[in-house]
Order: C-alpha cells, then sequence, then structure tokens
C-alpha cells in the first residue's frame, strides 16, 4: 500500500426474486441509461450529436475501434490500476502510466453519450473513480501541501503508479470525475476535482504557470473554470481570471501563439501546437461568461496562427519544437477543434472550416494510424464539438466544376519585401456559385492588401484574376528554417444549387536574404 493511495468501495446489494440474475453487478451499479439522442439535446457535454448525425463515417470508425480496442479492451488490472492505462515510456523499453491524462474518464464518458456504448461509460466511471482514489494525493508525510492534487503520468523508470509529483502541467483534467458524479449521484469524484482545484488555486504565480508549454496554463485554467461551472464557487472564477489576464499577455504581439518553450526541446519562434489547444479551449469557457471581445480577437488570431504558422503540406500540425526529427501530424489539429469551430462560427472566414476538416479526414479517416491511449483525451474531448458544425452546413467539400488556381507554386521574398500573388478562378459548373466569400492568409507577420476586386457570384463558365499583395516582415532570423520557411492559404466559400461548397489552394513562402 503506498503511502497516499485511496481506495473506496462500493457495495451494492442484490434482492428480491429468487430467480434474478445478480450478476448484472458484476460491471458495476446498474444505471438508468438514456438515448444519445436525449444526452446530446441536454447541452451538458458541450455542442457535440449522436454519432448517426455525423458526417463522416470514417472517421467515426476510427474513434470506435480505438475506444473498443485500445481503451476498453486494454485498461489497466488489480488494485491499484484499474481505469487507468499504460503506454511506451521515454526510455526504450519502459512503460509509462498514464494516470488518465487529459481526461480519459471525460473522452470516454463522451463518447458514450454520443454512441450509446455502455462499456465505455463504465470505462469512463472506473477511470473517474482511480482517478480520485488512486492518481490523487490523499496525504503526503513529506509535503502536506500536495494533499488534494494529482500525480503527474509516472515512469517505470522512476517507480511504481504514483511516484511522480504534482505539477501544473498536470493540475487539470477534472471534467471526467465531474461527469462521473452526475452520472452516479456519488460526491466523491467531484469532491476529488474540488481538491485539485483547490491545489492549483493555492499554488497560482507566474512561474508555475507562465514560461512554460501552453498545457501548464491551459490545464489548470481548464480545471478552475470546469470547477467553477459545477459549483459557482467564486474562488475558482477569480482563480480563472488571473490565469486569463496572464494568457492575454503572454500571446505574441507580431504572429500570435503563446509565448512557451517545450520541456523537451527547443520551441518555436512563438510558443507551440502540442497541447496548444487546451488553453484556447479554456478561454472559449471563461469567456462565454466573460464576453470580452478581446479575448475574441485573441482566440481569432491564435487560430490563424495555428492554421498558417503550424501548418504544413499533407493537412499536418507540428507538435513540439523544432528538431528535425518532429514532423507536422494532421491528428494534431484534434485539441484545436473547439477553437476552430468557434471561430468559423463567430467570423465564417472559411479558413477555420477548409483546413481544419482536411486535416480531420488525413488524420482519423480510413488511412488513419491509431492514436496511441495518451492521446485519447486530446481527440474525444475536442473532435466532436466540430462533427454537428460539419453536417449542419453539409459537410461543404471542394467540387472540380469550380477551378481555383494560383499562377506561382512559390513565391520568395527578402525580409521587407513584396510582390503580388494572383488566383484564377472559373466556373466550370452549370449552376452559379454564389455567395462567394475569398482570402488569401499568410503568417501573421506578413502583410496582406485583400484584392478589391472580389465578385460575389460567378455566372456558369464565368472567370475571374484575384490578386493580393503581400509584403514580408523586415526583420526576421533568417537562419532558422521555420522562420525562412512558411505557407499561405486561398480560401473560398460559396453556394450551388442552396449547398455550401468550399475551395482552397496552398502556397510556399521562402524568405532569403538580398544577393
Amino acid at each position: 500500500w503506498i503511502q497516499g493511495v485511496g481506495k473506496t468501495h462500493r457495495i451494492s446489494f442484490y434482492y428480491g426474486a429468487a430467480n434474478g440474475d445478480a450478476s448484472l453487478l458484476a460491471a458495476g451499479p446498474v444505471l438508468a441509461l438514456a438515448t444519445p439522442e436525449w444526452y446530446t439535446a441536454s447541452g451538458a457535454f458541450g455542442p457535440i450529436a449522436p454519432v448517426s448525425k455525423s458526417s463522416l463515417p470514417a472517421v467515426e470508425k476510427m474513434l470506435a475501434a480505438h475506444m473498443r480496442d485500445s481503451v476498453v479492451g486494454r485498461v489497466g488490472l488489480g488494485f491499484e490500476n484499474w481505469g487507468d492505462h499504460s503506454s511506451s515510456g521515454y526510455v526504450k523499453g519502459t512503460y509509462l502510466w498514464d494516470n488518465n491524462e487529459y481526461d480519459l474518464p471525460a473522452g470516454a464518458i463522451i463518447h458514450f453519450a454520443r454512441t450509446g456504448e455502455a462499456d465505455a461509460l463504465r470505462l469512463g466511471i472506473a477511470s473517474a473513480e482511480h482517478y480520485a482514489d488512486v492518481d490523487t494525493i490523499q496525504y503526503s508525510a513529506g509535503h502536506a501541501d500536495w494533499a488534494g492534487a494529482a500525480h503527474t503520468h509516472s515512469h517505470g523508470t522512476v517507480g511504481h503508479h504514483t511516484a511522480d509529483n504534482p505539477n501544473m502541467h498536470h493540475a487539470g483534467y477534472v471534467q471526467g470525475m465531474i461527469l462521473a458524479s452526475y452520472f452516479t449521484g456519488d460526491p466523491a469524484c467531484l469532491e476529488g476535482a474540488k481538491g485539485i482545484a483547490d491545489w492549483a488555486l493555492k499554488n497560482l504565480k507566474p512561474e508555475s504557470n507562465v514560461g512554460q508549454m501552453e498545457r501548464a496554463m491551459g490545464h489548470p485554467l481548464m480545471t478552475l473554470t470546469d470547477v467553477y461551472e459545477a459549483t459557482w464557487d467564486d474562488r475558482y472564477l477569480r482563480g480563472a481570471a488571473r490565469l486569463v489576464d496572464w494568457a492575454t499577455k503572454w500571446e505574441h504581439p507580431v504572429r500570435s501563439g503563446f509565448l512557451a518553450p517545450i520541456t523537451e526541446q527547443p520551441a518555436f519562434y512563438s510558443g507551440a501546437p502540442f497541447c496548444g489547444g487546451l488553453l484556447p479551449s479554456a478561454l472559449l469557457k471563461f469567456n462565454s461568461w466573460a464576453r470580452l471581445p478581446e479575448i475574441d480577437q485573441m482566440l481569432e488570431r491564435v487560430a490563424r496562427w495555428t492554421l498558417t504558422d503550424m501548418w504544413r503540406p499533407g493537412a499536418g500540425i507540428m507538435s513540439k519544437g523544432g528538431s528535425p526529427r518532429r514532423k507536422a501530424d494532421p491528428q494534431d489539429i484534434a485539441s484545436h477543434l473547439r477553437l476552430m469551430r468557434h471561430e468559423f462560427l463567430r467570423t465564417e472566414e472559411p479558413l477555420f472550416l477548409i483546413l481544419p476538416r482536411e486535416s480531420m479526414v488525413a488524420g482519423f479517416g480510413d488511412a488513419a494510424k491509431d492514436m496511441g491511449t495518451r492521446n485519447t483525451e486530446l481527440v474525444f474531448n475536442y473532435l466532436p464539438w466540430f462533427l454537428p458544425l460539419l453536417a449542419d452546413r453539409g459537410d461543404p467539400q471542394p467540387e472540380p466544376e469550380f477551378e481555383a488556381r494560383l499562377k506561382e507554386g512559390e513565391l520568395r521574398l527578402t525580409p521587407g519585401g513584396q510582390a503580388d500573388v494572383c488566383v484564377s478562378v472559373r466556373n466550370l459548373g452549370v449552376a452559379p456559385a454564389a455567395n462567394l466569400r475569398m482570402s488569401f492568409q499568410p503568417r501573421l507577420d506578413f502583410t496582406v492588401t485583400q484584392s478589391p476586386s472580389t465578385p460575389e457570384q460567378l455566372q456558369p463558365g464565368q472567370g475571374t484574376d484575384l490578386c493580393y499583395q503581400v509584403r514580408a516582415p523586415e526583420r526576421i532570423n533568417l537562419t532558422c528554417d521555420y522562420n525562412r520557411i512558411s505557407y499561405a492559404h486561398w480560401t473560398a466559400s460559396y453556394r450551388r444549387d442552396g449547398k455550401l461548397r468550399t475551395a482552397h489552394a496552398w502556397m510556399k513562402i521562402a524568405l532569403h536574404t538580398a544577393p
């Protein structure tokens, strides 16, 4: 028995008719369950929809297989580990216990709410109860102030399941515990969530939250907003407001992104998308109450930074730091999808609809690789918010009858230099392309003058050339490929026969020193 570990025993009694089936209790408490339509319509899980209404069946198939095989099928066993999962460690041949990192309980429960898969619900509740007992520090003789906090994921190289101390990187993911309490009526998980929030409140200081990777601020901010919503205790709201204030000062003033070094290796110029979607998601929840226009404006800049600064051909999104061994992965869009949904609904800018959909299909479609259990929560807690947006808009996609072609495949500029980027657009269909919305979006340190001649519609056979003046930043360090090479997007949305359609073309921009 490791110091600080709790274990709660829940006893169920079967009584009544002698010919009943008491084995029903073996799988856990008997729960009266509703349909996915009822759960998703409640709004308690955010703007999600039943899987039956999804417009991306290949993505749904991949999510279902992952939950069934990698999560429910590979749960840890035994007194200490039931409800948790292990994955490969940072040293070859070792493992680590995930300690429900990024909120696997919530991911499993949300999957149940969308699909009706009761095994996912039972796993989610078991994981939440494990989190409240084993992954939460009940007592520490050497660190009394750790009580109520959560252990980080524990490496097999340093000791047992609960070997690692708490920190702000992991002072989060309490939504699953809150949802488990709502399903069972048992207050233990909600009390566990409050304990983590209380520890975060006591330890909020700039050196703990600012200057580290985005999750060091995103996780406690999500924790405080989630627990405030569950308790309406103003202490948590005031703590969240302090973090929001720091976040607004942490945004890069030119290129956006949050100025966060990465623990394992050097960061990009202005933060990195690794776990980067957690902080905007927490800011979204806070601003649903505060309604501050400056936060909305900042979130739009962060969304543009993600899709320009961090985008690479193949619909990939970069992850951690600048190592050449780290490649862009389309699955990395997942944790940013709450933000992308919000920004498209707020601005109707096609960039926020087209590029996330392309990454989703590439990362989670027919050719997708399994994501691994440590990434489960970064997908299941965020991706379902974007799916109803696609379904509600008719799953807009490009069509061959609308031709959009950049006249140059690559733009070369010197710092401070400028050039015109021209796009040839033609309607090859038999019906008009109406309600046209088109824009050219490079990295935010480039200046763009949008074309003044954008037509509102194109009749059948009609075409036009659109030109955008692009100016490069004057002062920039070109010894780094990350600063020197970037990608810009021309995107469009339009309606044909009443249905929303899209178009997308991208361009490489290379900065170089003058000869």
